[in-house]
């Protein structure tokens, strides 16, 4: 990594890689590499100060299938870009612009030849009326390369339409829709970094009452 220099640089790095747990399955090689810009707990009287750094990753080549995601945390414009391909050859070279302070994990990921596993444990939570809280685990998927997690909802258990129309990875989920009618069935996935959904969690009705 590339920047200001070390003396007086807030900008610091963690990185790890991981394997496979085993072949053919939808766990596959990953890298993932923390940048956070912080002047500890001295204050900052410029709010607006920004870094910039120059991130390389290399020996990427004996991966197959490359895609990287950013997940990028300020006081100001937290946001998700990607995924997007990692260039044929043996390096992924990144210019970054990270504010003071602020946070960006890069995770690379290598396409593993299986789907996510499916989602299991979905339960609700009441919180009012017209209001549920939707939890689910994913204690049993191996891939960490999740783009988002698709909810769907059915009033007759036969119609589904997905209802959280923004990715997260969370699991977890509140619906509030604007009728309040939250009285029907559910059903959870996994959505991979290639686009590629595992199978639906059981379908798990829901009543209010």
């Amino acid at each position: 990594m590339q920047g200001r220099g070390l003396n007086d640089s807030t900008v610091g790095v963690l990185a790890s890689t991981q394997g496979p747990r085993g072949p053919g399955g939808s766990d596959g090689w990953q890298a993932a590499v923390l940048l956070y810009n912080s002047n500890d707990s001295s204050s900052t009287a410029n709010t607006t100060t920004t870094d910039y750094t120059t991130l390389t990753l290399k020996g990427l080549a004996a991966q197959n299938g490359l895609v990287y995601v950013t997940y990028y945390l300020d006081n100001n414009d937290p946001h998700v870009e990607g995924p997007w391909p990692v260039p044929a050859g043996d390096s992924l070279t990144l210019e970054l612009k990270l504010a003071l302070p602020s946070v960006l994990l890069v995770h690379v990921c290598a396409r593993p030849r299986a789907v996510p596993e499916q989602v299991n444990g979905l339960r609700f939570i009441k919180i009012t009326k017209g209001q549920v809280l939707i939890v689910w685990s994913d204690h049993c998927m191996t891939s960490k390369c999740i783009l988002t997690f698709e909810v769907e909802f059915s009033r007759d258990g036969e119609d589904f339409h997905r209802i959280n129309a923004q990715r997260s990875i969370f699991t977890s989920y509140v619906y509030s829709p604007v009728d309040q009618e939250v009285r029907g069935v559910y059903r959870v996935r996994a959505l991979d970094y290639w686009g590629r959904p595992g199978s639906y969690s059981p379908a798990e009705p829901y009543s209010q009452d």
